[in-house]
């Protein structure tokens, strides 16, 4: 945690604990601190759409700056996902030749949702492979998400507060860093709040409650976690909207029937997996059974550790990737946490706030209070969102990331709650989170900025079969570094990495149309072309230089080379080798 961090977190504490003592708030509200309060919230008042454009523009900076350069390195999740995408821009399949799957069948033993390569599927097909063909879907749907999330604060709690809570979202690590990964995990928390935001709107306008079932059916094509987050979530909504007669039982049925028509490929294919039942067509749609998959491990319910272990060691989990903001998880810096760590006391604070709120019936009659109905259907979605944490096994931020919504929103509810006590605090506050900010931006686009090689993204991977692709070779040797059957990233996911690079189709990856050289002639199948370097080679293995074969391995097994016959170009941890006589001389001597 940076040092500034714990200095913020007590400044935190204090002004909440002040806030919350009566004595202390009308002594704080006193002159001469009162006049400032109150010239803060003029100007909020006066100058609130230049503030609103502000924090739109912040926002907008945070996220754009670099975009294609920050990270610099890929992941391969979202590989496979461009991978798949590009295939059924160009093919209708994925990169196995499924028609219309789903579900992407993935690793094999892991599948992943489809939401992400169809997205993936439009923004290929203009850009191609590239770094914004791969990030574009993300960053759009987060940049929506951002006038969306607006909107939504807006209805709970009027205009001051959702300019509040749009502040904390605008300089909120996990959502500047999700909207720069093409992860298909981070499609599912966007989804979600379109669909809330659309659901609060339908209690005044019938259309928009139809609209967003669709939005809630098409959570679940987001991610594998929302077939235990989505279906109780709209139960716990329409129990709460029917039993206080928001709602009548007609609209209820129709909604239902709309969810479950969006909804039917996911929710067959994933009752094919369970019941063991064979793959079924719906037209050109693929609900696929997955022989391989192993994915009910990662549930609850399916452990094989005892299983009040389990439970208690998956609550402590999700406690430290959401309330606590304490976590190493995958997608977010341990040092800033989703929300800052310093924010754990709000989070707390604004739930307890929310949930006594809900039914405080005057409040409803004050301008910029709670509204009860949207403040009960939050809490549905905090309560649902926490307990999908608690169900996957060791859970990650990407995995958590239908809570980080909810968060922000109690987090910006805590502040609004003590500012509209102690008017002083709203540039304290204001303060607070924009030196946080000053100390995580730079140092998240320094750490990115520069590809490394590690075991999800190795950047000299990319490099090294970017360099071969554009030699005479007939046969390409590509290494993984590790025996096979080790875990899918290290040995299965070069192959992923090789059809981005090279852009192959299904059909050729299939062996069913041939691979062509970087001259256009046809080479031979796929089988025949490429190959994992067989780890049977050893060390003592002596490449044959009169071969025109191109190699792709670590750097580490370089002595296996004789540097006289081979032409050798190294990418961090990783080098492309290719015989020195076969090498074209436009090539010769280039990184």
């Amino acid at each position: 945690m940076p040092a500034l961090y714990p200095v913020l977190l007590w400044a935190v504490l204090a002004l909440l604990l002040l806030a919350a003592s009566r004595r202390a708030a009308a002594l704080l509200n006193a002159r001469p601190l009162r006049a400032a309060g109150d010239a803060a919230v003029r100007l909020s008042r006066r100058a609130y759409w230049p503030l609103l454009a502000a924090v739109f523009a912040l926002a907008l900076f945070l996220r754009l700056y670099g975009f294609s350069d920050i990270p610099a390195n890929y992941h391969t999740d979202g590989i496979l996902s461009a991978v798949d995408g590009y295939a059924l821009a160009r093919f209708g399949t994925d990169h196995y030749g499924t028609s219309y799957p789903a579900m992407m069948e993935a690793w094999g033993y892991g599948q992943q949702s489809a939401m992400m390569a169809y997205l993936m599927s439009l923004s290929t097909r203009f850009f191609g492979l590239t770094r914004v063909g791969v990030r574009l879907p993300t960053m759009l749907v987060s940049l929506a998400g951002l006038a969306v999330f607006y909107d939504f604060a807006r209805r709970l709690c009027g205009r001051s507060y959702a300019l509040l809570a749009l502040f904390l979202l605008a300089v909120s690590p996990w959502h500047i860093q999700q909207s720069r990964q093409a992860l298909d995990a981070y499609m599912l928390c966007h989804f979600l709040l379109f669909s809330m935001d659309l659901l609060v709107l339908g209690l005044r306008r019938r259309p928009a409650l139809y609209l967003s079932m669709v939005f809630f059916a098409l959570s679940m094509y987001c991610y594998g976690v929302a077939a235990y987050v989505v279906p109780p979530l709209l139960i716990c909504c329409c129990a709460y909207l029917l039993a206080r007669r928001f709602v009548r039982v007609r609209d209820a049925f129709v909604c239902a029937l709309i969810f479950f028509v969006v909804s039917l490929p996911v929710v067959l294919t994933l009752c094919i997996n369970a019941f063991g039942w064979e793959t079924v067509q719906l037209g050109p749609i693929t609900c696929q059974r997955f022989e391989e998959s192993t994915r009910s491990s990662d549930i609850l319910f399916f452990t094989q550790e005892p299983f009040m272990d389990r439970l208690f060691a998956n609550l402590l989990c999700a406690l430290r990737v959401t309330f606590w903001q304490s976590a190493q998880a995958l997608g977010t810096d341990a040092r800033f946490g989703a929300v800052y760590p310093f924010s754990a006391p709000l989070l707390a604070a604004g739930l307890l706030l929310l949930w006594r709120h809900r039914r405080t019936a005057d409040l409803t009659r004050a301008s910029g209070s709670l509204e009860p109905r949207a403040g009960f259907l939050l809490l549905c979605w905090t309560l649902c969102a926490f307990a999908s944490c608690v169900i996957t096994n060791s859970v990650t931020s990407w995995r958590a990331n239908a809570i980080y919504y909810p968060l922000v929103l109690l987090a910006a509810y805590a502040v609004y709650w003590v500012c509209r006590r102690v008017r002083a605090f709203i540039p304290a506050f204001a303060a607070v989170y924009l030196a946080a900010l000053c100390v995580f931006f730079p140092a998240y686009v320094a750490q990115q900025r520069t590809a490394v090689d590690s075991q999800d993204s190795p950047a000299g991977q990319y490099e090294a079969l970017a360099y071969v692709r554009d030699l005479p070779f007939e046969h390409l040797y590509f290494d993984a570094g590790a025996p096979e059957g080790a875990d899918y990233y290290i040995y299965d996911a070069p192959t992923v990495r090789l059809l981005y690079v090279f852009g192959l189709s299904p059909a050729q990856f299939n062996e069913e149309a041939p691979i062509l050289s970087c001259e256009g002639e046809d080479i031979g199948l796929y089988g025949d072309v490429f190959e994992l370097w067989p780890p049977e080679y050893g060390t003592d293995y002596l490449p044959d230089p009169e071969e025109n074969a191109a190699y792709v391995i670590p750097a580490a097994n370089l002595e296996q080379f004789d540097p006289e016959a081979f032409h050798i170009e190294v990418f961090n941890t990783y080098a492309a080798v290719y015989p020195q006589a076969m090498m074209p001389s436009t090539q010769e001597g280039q990184p």
